[in-house]
């Protein structure tokens, strides 16, 4: 748990980006967040988010671009949503780990001043033609194969029915949550220009993730994010209904 909580507003852009979203039975998925947190189901399926990308220019917001850094973050994340004390829900992301490939002391510092759960390690991005291949070391390897002009997975085993209603429920609020102490949930909000979000679904020529493999989570579909400009805010804290 972060010591100080996101105390400074962040920006930067988003120069590329892909997420890829695993389906698992929602009691599974259930089972790896903490109280307070619920997994968002569809059709007694939870998710799994990943997303790989590498940010340009990150830096506090009031702070030129000039100043920033780039680097690479890779993360595994949670759909899920809070019952607020006000009677509202609060939907997003739990992240569950994160690697960077950044100058030395980021992955502490991300430690220190965020819930996004940092180590360390190699991201790698490599493109041949259309393809891009995607790989995360460390202590929680990944890596995947993506190609915009592959065809799509197989959609036999999906939940949704069709991809349209894949695109509309995967598409998660830009919201980092993590309950905090004294039945608190912290949230940490996106800000983006929703008409500049851009994504595309994209083929999976291979993928290899032995985290999801022992959570027996079966890949769902993956997608390409165009570059966007992101403002990280500073988090609030919000009162968790008492269950």
């Amino acid at each position: 748990m972060a010591l100080i909580p996101n105390p400074v507003a962040m920006r930067g852009r988003i120069l590329r980006c892909w997420l890829v979203a695993y389906r698992a039975p929602a009691a599974s998925v259930q089972a790896r967040l903490p109280a307070g947190l619920e997994a968002i189901e569809h059709r007694g399926w939870g998710f799994y988010h990943w997303v790989v990308c590498e940010i340009g220019a990150l830096r506090p917001a009031f702070l030129p671009p000039l100043f920033g850094i780039t680097y690479r973050h890779a993360a595994l994340r949670i759909l899920c949503r809070a019952r607020l004390a006000t009677g509202g829900m609060q939907s997003g992301l739990y992240f569950l780990h994160s690697t960077c490939q950044a100058p030395p002391g980021m992955a502490t510092a991300g430690n220190l001043l965020t819930d996004f759960r940092f180590h360390a390690a190699p991201i790698r991005m490599a493109s041949r033609g259309t393809a891009t291949r995607l790989e995360i070391g460390g202590p929680c390897p990944a890596s995947w194969t993506l190609d915009p002009a592959a065809p799509l997975r197989d959609r036999d085993q999906s939940p949704f029915r069709s991809v349209e209603e894949a695109i509309r429920c995967l598409k998660y609020p830009p919201h980092a949550l993590c309950p905090g102490k004294a039945d608190t949930l912290r949230v940490l909000s996106i800000r983006r220009d929703e008409s500049h979000w851009l994504s595309a679904p994209v083929g999976v020529l291979d993928a290899s993730c032995p985290e999801m493999d022992a959570a027996e989570a079966s890949l769902e579909m993956a997608f390409e994010v165009a570059p966007i400009d992101y403002e990280w805010g500073r988090a609030q804290r919000l009162p968790l209904a008492q269950i």
